[in-house]
């Protein structure tokens, strides 16, 4: 979604949905900072942008500043930026990049560095998701579609107790169907999508592997095992560290633990489990009935 010439958006659901509601067609009507003219059923053109030093928040349809998302003075966007390589390696748990970057689908930025592994990575979770809401997740074996957003797969989800801005630096919470955004990666079917997998990552980005292949494992050895690299505050987890959320709706493990989801089914429930790098702990194991809980993800970039 972007705030444009030619973009069109859904009415939320909440607050922004009663001042959208009952529109008649082609009537403009201002939703804090910004003016949508309506143009079809429960879709609105945006006809202005934010203004300097702000971005849209797509849950509220409004414009806050650029320091909520988690980072200031994008160098460029998630899409287009090519530098990782040209980026030397560091050692041990240092980083040789500290940047920031756009995402264009909806404006929200991201902190990127380059660690030991020699790969670029987010190191605040992803929180994409136009349609993303504050339930529970549904223990359904079916493909679901359009509740993350217009076209996408799967669902997800946000916490309700935190504040906007907290909202964004913990992340949205993915079942591995959104994760993965397949119609075949739904709970409750044996299905292993080919990896690498951008899935609801931004293009040029791709969810993380797990299992013997994990792409978590293979940077917790690179940078010499180091338990302080991945606990919250360290160069990996600078932000707030996350949750996940079961099918009840109860947030747990937030700030103590996190399950960061990878796009890898587990090895023996395949029908319903996936693999997670489990931090701080730093194994990789695979949660039963992990197909339809709610994770954090980070997103590393293609190489």
């Amino acid at each position: 979604m972007k705030i444009g010439a030619h973009s069109v958006i859904h009415a939320a659901k909440g607050n922004t949905s009663m001042k959208l509601k009952d529109v008649a067609l082609g009537k403009v009507v201002q939703v804090g900072e910004l003016k949508f003219v309506k143009v079809g059923d429960n879709q609105y053109l945006a006809t202005n942008t934010c203004p300097p030093g702000k971005m849209l928040a797509p849950l509220a349809h409004d414009c806050v500043t650029i320091q909520e998302y988690g980072c200031s003075q994008p160098i460029g966007t998630m899409q287009t930026w090519n530098g990782c390589t040209s980026a030397s390696t560091p050692t041990g748990t240092n980083y040789s990049l500290d940047i920031c970057l756009m995402d264009e689908r909806d404006g929200k930025t991201y902190q990127v560095r380059k660690f030991a592994d020699g790969h670029c990575w987010m190191v605040t979770n992803l929180a994409y998701g136009p349609g993303c809401q504050k339930t529970s997740f549904n223990k359904s074996n079916v493909s679901q579609v359009d509740v993350v957003g217009p076209g996408l797969y799967g669902e997800c989800r946000w916490d309700e107790t935190k504040s906007l801005s907290l909202t964004y630096k913990y992340g949205y919470m993915y079942n591995w169907q959104a994760l993965i955004q397949d119609p075949q990666a739904y709970y409750g079917n044996n299905y292993q999508p080919s990896e690498p997998v951008q899935g609801i990552c931004p293009h040029g980005w791709h969810v993380p592997r797990g299992n013997t292949n994990s792409e978590y494992k293979a940077l917790y050895e690179a940078i010499g095992q180091q338990i302080s690299f991945f606990s919250t505050g360290g160069n990996f987890l600078i932000a707030l560290a996350g949750q996940i959320r079961d099918t009840n709706g109860n947030i747990i493990s937030q700030d103590a633990n996190v399950q960061l989801f990878t796009s890898t089914q587990g090895s023996g429930n395949k029908t319903n489990a996936a693999y997670y790098w489990w931090l701080p702990q730093r194994n990789y194991e695979y949660l039963d009935d992990g197909k339809y809980f709610g994770g954090a993800l980070r997103c590393i970039q293609d190489y």
